[in-house]
């Protein structure tokens, strides 16, 4: 059998296994592959008069593997995402959306790596698994490329924000892209990463010699 043919037969096979699926995602008004687009991520939750979030703002796509959702409230970077937690992929508002628009977002075939398939995480799950969106109160060119596919999760300095969406668990073709659709408004201030509670103790420590020396800076001016 010719070898270019059978080169070219091992580069597909190689090329299936590098992915489980690819997806389609977009705002949408209502949770439909046919749906309009819609304005969906905002830099506030005030959304009758929030600021849309334009092209320089960041995005992740989790999935929650286990079911057992992501940690949000009094979140740290060592805790920023559980052990079944995965990083599907990494992008920015507004992805390959034609034109700029500001709080819109679409994504057409979405690679979704077979590497995220690690640490006890079977591709199974990861097809079964909801999936969260993450809008970044954050614009640091380098911050997603830190989020590696294989679900590392970078160093967030503390008091950065961020909102989450539960897009649901989706039905993967088998063939074609699955579709999902953030249906819903996702505010970027809506939880801060916090310190880790050694830094907490730190900062209170730090405190208490910065007011032992001023007592007795003010003891001794007043002697």
């Amino acid at each position: 059998m010719n070898k270019k043919f059978l080169s070219l037969v091992a580069c597909v096979a190689t090329a299936a296994q590098a992915q489980i699926f690819t997806t389609d995602v977009r705002t949408v008004a209502t949770d439909s592959s046919s749906a309009q687009s819609a304005t969906r991520l905002f830099l506030d939750g005030a959304f009758s008069s929030a600021v849309p979030a334009n092209q320089t703002y960041n995005l992740w796509f989790v999935a929650d593997t286990a079911g057992n959702g992501v940690p949000t409230i009094g979140v740290t970077s060592g805790s920023l995402l559980g052990a079944d937690d995965r990083v599907l992929f990494t992008d920015r508002v507004d992805g390959d959306q034609p034109g700029s628009t500001a709080g819109r977002y679409r994504r057409q075939g979405a690679s979704i790596s077979s590497s995220v398939a690690s640490g006890g995480v079977t591709e199974t799950s990861v097809r079964n698994s909801s999936v969260f969106v993450y809008l970044w109160n954050n614009t640091d060119n380098g911050f997603n490329a830190l989020a590696l596919a294989n679900g590392t999760v970078p160093s967030v300095p503390v008091g950065t924000q961020f909102g989450v969406y539960n897009m649901g668990t989706f039905t993967v073709p088998e063939v074609g892209n699955a579709f999902w659709g953030i249906d819903q408004n996702v505010n970027a201030t809506q939880f801060t990463v916090v310190p880790e509670p050694g830094e907490y103790a730190a900062m209170a420590g730090g405190a208490l010699v910065a007011f032992a020396i001023w007592r007795r800076r003010q003891q001794r001016s007043n002697a």
